[in-house]
């Protein structure tokens, strides 16, 4: 097993010039690219299929990117979502673990690595805490994101919130599930104004971003499975 110390010398880190990561063509009318030193909330029934498409172009690019307090994220989930396994390192801290060796680990991962994303699990951590761990992904130049931030500690400059979710190839009864479609806005201190887009998993080059007028209102889904959307012959 490799130690989060042992990585830290071997990752190759950006330089302090590049104060922006791109972001994935799908979140362009809502956050293009990711500033360095900013946290990233993902929130809504949508959360953890954000998260993952916000780190999955730094991470097709080169970029290391530590998962923490995510236990039941499926690799197969985040690599149909674009993530690159090969740069994509998970961390499950068992729950004895208090607020100071929480905070021990995810300081370690921000020193290490361009783009931590923390879990839900992570909202054990004290405000004190969070705020000294967000100071230091500022100084270190390092991207946090953070599922549903308004149930933790830690603030974010942005926040992405996928409630309206909209299921395409099912009938009455019968069907394959062949996409989603999830109504998305962007807001926060980092954002002149709101924003809203549709996105439409699985992601694909091709896949416009279409600002505009909702659509007829269904039934909210409440939770994200996160689970491979696979189109059958």
């Amino acid at each position: 097993m490799v130690s989060l110390s042992s990585l830290r010398d071997r990752l190759a880190v950006a330089p302090a010039a590049d104060r922006s990561l791109p972001l994935h063509p799908a979140l362009g009318h809502l956050l293009p690219v990711a500033r360095r030193g900013n946290v990233i909330g993902c929130a809504g029934a949508a959360a953890s299929s954000l998260a993952l498409t916000v780190i999955a172009r730094p991470s097709a690019e080169g970029v290391w990117v530590c998962v923490i307090g995510m236990p039941l994220l499926g690799v197969r989930a985040a690599h149909e979502h674009g993530v690159a396994l090969e740069r994509l390192v998970m961390v499950d801290p068992t729950d004895d673990h208090d607020d100071t060796r929480w905070g021990e680990i995810v300081a370690a991962a921000i020193d290490g690595f361009d783009v931590v994303l923390l879990g839900p699990a992570l909202h054990r951590v004290r405000p004190s805490v969070a705020r000294r761990l967000q100071a230091r992904a500022q100084a270190r130049g390092a991207v946090l994101v953070v599922l549903h931030p308004d149930r933790g500690a830690f603030g974010a400059d942005v926040v992405l919130c996928g409630d309206r979710i909209h299921w395409h190839g099912l009938g009455q009864g019968h069907g394959v599930v062949q996409q989603r479609r999830v109504e998305v806005t962007a807001a926060g201190r980092r954002l002149p104004r709101d924003r809203r887009a549709d996105i439409v998993w699985p992601l694909t080059a091709h896949v416009p971003v279409v600002p505009g007028p909702a659509v007829a209102p269904e039934p909210p889904v409440t939770s994200d499975p996160v689970v491979p959307l696979r189109r059958t012959g």
